[in-house]
């Protein structure tokens, strides 16, 4: 049995686990940083979104503002929706669109080179950005391909968590099977 130590430990490379990854690693370069994924590569199932990420990017040309999206997301969940998260999101989506742009995201421009928006879902302007009709396509393999580029992140991929390790209410870590070397007899 192989025991791995590491500072943050984050399972599933899915588009939540690499941006958590990266994020991290943006913390400081002497975190040591491991993501346990039971895919190998950007395959997650975050690869099949189509229909691309809100964000107030263009207040001023559509008259949309943070907090008309963080409402839009509350009533489209039947107000159940933590509003302070809602917001939150509203807020820091335009920042995480450019970063995603400036990692790689090719997002559908407009002819004057501005991004392209188009109204999704319950949203009251046009405020999604998206990459053609492969959005999660591009913007995982964007994000992977950028996190596999940090040094103090590891990818253990095609192992399969299987406990999550608590003793005495305190997180200690994780248990995981290498598919790569169970026998399948």
């Amino acid at each position: 049995m192989e025991i791995v130590v590491c500072d943050v430990v984050i399972v599933g490379s899915g588009l939540a686990g690499l941006r958590a990854a990266t994020a991290a690693a943006a913390v400081s370069e002497h975190l040591e940083i491991c993501v346990v994924t039971k895919v190998a590569g950007p395959r997650s199932h975050s690869i099949s979104a189509e229909g691309g990420m809100a964000a107030v990017i263009y207040p001023e040309k559509t008259g949309d503002s943070p907090q008309l999206h963080a409402y839009d997301t509350v009533k489209g969940g039947d107000f159940l929706v933590d509003q302070d998260a809602a917001l939150l999101l509203a807020e820091e989506a335009p920042r995480e669109v450019f970063f995603l742009e400036k990692i790689g995201v090719p997002w559908t421009k407009e002819p004057d080179g501005s991004l392209a928006l188009r109204k999704f879902g319950g949203m009251s302007r046009p405020r999604t950005v998206f990459a053609k009709d492969k959005t999660g396509f591009y913007v995982m393999s964007a994000l992977y391909r950028y996190a596999k580029g940090i040094p103090n992140i590891k990818f253990y991929e095609e192992h399969l968590v299987s406990k999550i390790v608590v003793k005495h209410g305190r997180f200690h870590g994780v248990v995981a099977l290498d598919m790569r070397t169970v026998s399948y007899t």
